[in-house]
């Protein structure tokens, strides 16, 4: 199972960092992806957000003049990461 979890929001931040927690508590072997912009990655900025799921659009950075945390994996457009894996067959999740 390959599920993408999309937080473009401060509240869908938190509603996708529950999802994630309980998606591998129901799915250990689940792969997933957690996918910010705009309010959120400002959100995951302040409370220090690192996890290895994460996927931190490039564009949401730059506009907001923040700079990526040590270990975010930084996706240049999310809209464009988003549709690429719902392409390779992920299922999509907004929180």
């Amino acid at each position: 199972m390959k599920v993408l979890i999309h937080a473009p929001s401060a509240c869908a931040l938190d509603r996708a960092l529950r999802n994630l927690v309980n998606l591998k508590a129901a799915r250990p072997d689940a792969i997933a992806e957690l996918v910010i912009n705009g309010e959120a990655v400002k959100h995951a900025h302040q409370i220090g957000c690192e996890l290895p799921e994460l996927r931190v659009c490039l564009n949401s950075l730059t506009t907001q003049g923040l700079s990526a945390l040590g270990s975010w994996q930084i996706v240049e457009a999310s809209v464009a990461h988003l549709a690429e894996r719902q392409l390779a067959g992920w299922s999509y999740i907004r929180a």
